[in-house]
């Protein structure tokens, strides 16, 4: 398999806190021209969205999401907890991430990751 939006040919891990290659190369063989699942899988009812398209949308939202994420110092920012942390400042909500996909931008040859998330439901 490819893996295109799921299908993992690409190790990947279900652990929060393992780190994980958010930053591939456009040189790396498994990044050329494929998207690699790197965390997680792909679920029905997940909602996507590219990470360079946060910081496109708004980028002070972006820039003060980083900056909260970055003071937790018992996280690494190549984990899925830390985008965890992230995306739920950026939309001011709690999320959790159920699939993170890497890949590398054919034109730029810059890495962009895709995160699948759900909002979590409060306890009350």
């Amino acid at each position: 398999m490819d893996g295109r939006w799921g299908e993992p040919s690409y190790p990947t891990t279900f652990n929060k806190n393992s780190i994980i290659n958010t930053n591939p190369h456009y040189s790396d063989p498994d990044f050329q021209n494929k998207e690699q699942t790197i965390f997680g899988k792909k679920e029905k009812n997940l909602h996507y969205v590219y990470s360079d398209r946060l910081y496109q949308w708004d980028y002070k939202k972006h820039e003060l999401a980083t900056e909260i994420a970055d003071k937790k110092k018992e996280r690494k920012s190549n984990t899925c907890t830390y985008y965890e942390i992230y995306l739920s400042e950026y939309y001011d909500k709690s999320i959790e991430i159920k699939h993170i996909i890497a890949g590398v931008n054919r034109t730029s040859g810059y890495p962009y990751l895709v995160f699948g998330y759900i909002e979590k439901k409060l306890n009350k």
